[in-house]
């Protein structure tokens, strides 16, 4: 017998009896009557200073820290800053956590996919690295960062702030962003953010993975170029349409992926033909372990070409960053769901891989 709760299925057995499944569905209940929302404050870190503020409706607000709090000495580093957010939390301590910290993830993600700047959250605490101190010594610490917060129930007020410099769209999404005057978010921020939150939860889910892995990018590139560039093609593919058709006997339908991945950039990315057909070689030379970036071994060779591929990657990541963006405009996915419906009506032929 299958009983149902909520999105789960549980099914009576040697370890589980019909009372306890009734048991566990009274607990979900009452779980799911006590949920509440919640207002959490905390720190997290862009590279690029933030000297304003910014609030999206009931949702969240982007503030400075205090001018006293510790910050970085040099332009581009982690500059903290105070992320207030709303989320549906509940008095169970464990599960509140879980709820928390999942909120705060899918919220510096999507902040990640809409802004020119990288945000990153706080470390763990159990997290250790070498410091050099300012003897010029060294020293094992433990990674965080400690400076009051304001306490409160609602949102700070900004009033009295400055806002966030909002910059035309068309040209923040192609890179060209003059981050001087510190943190700055594209004139129709707001917009997409309705986009976002209006999206069926399918896609919104789809999407979250997608900005995860964007948002991944500059850590695994920091480690690994060629593992940063995986993460900005598992972006991609996290929201390109999946295959509909049947199973080809030829491939197996292993082309449909390059397909989707195809179709996604050439309805998502109008243009940029250069940059998505440089994204198709590393992609095919990387993703299926047939090759690295060149400047990960110095005894590989580089030189004008790595040089070349350098260049190619900061392409790639406006390419990936305005994919994501156009992605939330409904018109587009439409677009992209009727290309390919097209595309998997037609005979199927086993393509060349790319």
């Amino acid at each position: 017998m299958t009983r149902s709760a909520g999105s789960w299925d549980a099914k009576s057995g040697p370890s589980l009896r019909d009372n306890d499944i009734d048991a566990i569905e009274a607990a979900l209940e009452v779980l799911l009557l006590s949920s509440q929302l919640f207002h959490i404050r905390q720190h997290a870190f862009s590279d690029i200073k933030i000297v304003g503020a910014y609030r999206y409706r009931n949702e969240f607000q982007i503030v400075p820290v205090h001018t006293d709090a510790p910050k970085p000495r040099e332009f581009y580093g982690k500059w903290p800053f105070i992320l207030e957010f709303n989320y549906l939390g509940t008095e169970h301590i464990a599960i509140d956590s879980r709820r928390r910290a999942v909120a705060t993830a899918k919220l510096i993600s999507l902040l990640n996919a809409l802004a020119d700047a990288h945000i990153f959250p706080t470390p763990r605490s159990v997290e250790k690295d070498w410091v050099m101190t300012p003897s010029g010594g060294s020293y094992y610490a433990q990674k965080g960062y400690t400076y009051p917060v304001p306490s409160g129930a609602d949102f700070l007020d900004i009033k009295e702030m400055p806002a966030i410099r909002q910059i035309q769209a068309d040209a923040y999404y192609q890179g060209r962003v003059d981050n001087l005057g510190g943190f700055t978010l594209p004139d129709d921020i707001d917009e997409m953010l309705d986009n976002y939150h209006a999206m069926s939860e399918a896609d919104r889910d789809a999407f979250d993975v997608a900005a995860h892995w964007y948002g991944r990018y500059p850590e695994l590139e920091h480690v690994s170029e060629s593992a940063g560039l995986v993460a900005l093609v598992t972006a991609l593919e996290a929201i390109a349409p999946k295959a509909v058709d049947h199973a080809c006997p030829q491939c197996g339908n292993i082309d449909s992926v390059v397909r989707g991945f195809r179709i996604l950039l050439d309805e998502a990315v109008p243009g940029h033909e250069e940059e998505k057909h440089q994204f198709y070689k590393l992609r095919s030379r990387i993703a299926h372990g047939s090759g690295l970036m060149l400047n990960e071994f110095g005894g590989m060779g580089g030189g004008s070409a790595a040089q070349l591929q350098d260049s190619s990657k900061l392409e790639l990541e406006t390419v990936v960053h305005l994919a994501l963006r156009n992605w939330l405009i409904p018109e587009v996915r439409a677009k992209i769901e009727m290309a390919a419906t097209q595309t998997s009506a037609r005979p199927h032929q086993a393509s060349k891989r790319f």
